[in-house]
């Protein structure tokens, strides 16, 4: 869902700065929505550039949304700019993060099937599909209800959706036997994100262990 930004200057006619000083991240999409409002009358506010989504039009009125239907765009940077009437102008950047949840997450593992033997090492995959922001993705392994451990991705930089793969290696015991492996891929947002954050889980692979 949408995390609403509220953008305002103190009172014309010098608008030095824009509150808060630190806007909160937009969360985009279903359906994204940033109100943008200004405290006082006699004063024009605008958000740049013009090649964003939908964006709004130069305005005389001292509030302006944002609404978007569908987000096909994964990195910009929008501007609110502000001017009052008489003299002085503003701008504040709005921070702007676009997720998409996984287009599928499933877990195998890695050059192996059929029963494990007892005592050997093996590694479970975990493979997310299409998801976006990676960098605020966690991956955690389960055996069972029981966490076996969790990773994060090392692509940082990427904002368009990509897909990963996951590994952690494993020591099979006959208690494995008849245990379910599987794995939880999650975006973490933050507070301004949904609540409770985006989690996509993977079927549930059965092991089987030959005691020796």
């Amino acid at each position: 869902t949408s995390s609403p930004v509220s953008i305002s200057t103190r009172a014309p006619p010098l608008p030095s700065q824009i509150w808060p000083p630190s806007p909160s991240a937009t969360i985009l999409p279903s359906p994204p929505s940033s109100p943008l409002s200004l405290s006082e009358v006699g004063c024009m506010l605008m958000l740049t550039p013009s090649s964003l989504v939908a964006a709004p039009g130069f305005t005389q009125d001292c509030f302006l949304v944002w609404s978007v239907e569908r987000m096909t765009e994964w990195s910009m940077e929008p501007v609110c700019y502000a001017m009052a009437e008489q003299g002085g102008s503003c701008q504040r950047n709005l921070p702007l993060t676009v997720y998409k949840h996984p287009d599928n997450v499933s877990i195998s593992f890695v050059n192996h099937t059929g029963p494990m033997s007892e005592g050997q090492q093996f590694t479970l995959l975990c493979e997310v599909q299409d998801v976006a922001p990676v960098k605020n993705l966690r991956v955690t392994f389960y055996k069972g209800q029981t966490a076996l451990g969790h990773t994060h991705s090392s692509k940082n930089t990427d904002k368009k959706p990509v897909s990963e793969v996951f590994t952690l290696n494993i020591i099979s015991t006959k208690a494995d036997d008849g245990v379910e492996f599987w794995c939880e891929a999650k975006l973490e947002l933050g507070a301004e994100g949904p609540q409770p954050p985006p989690v996509v889980e993977s079927e549930k692979l059965t092991a089987a262990v030959l005691c020796e």
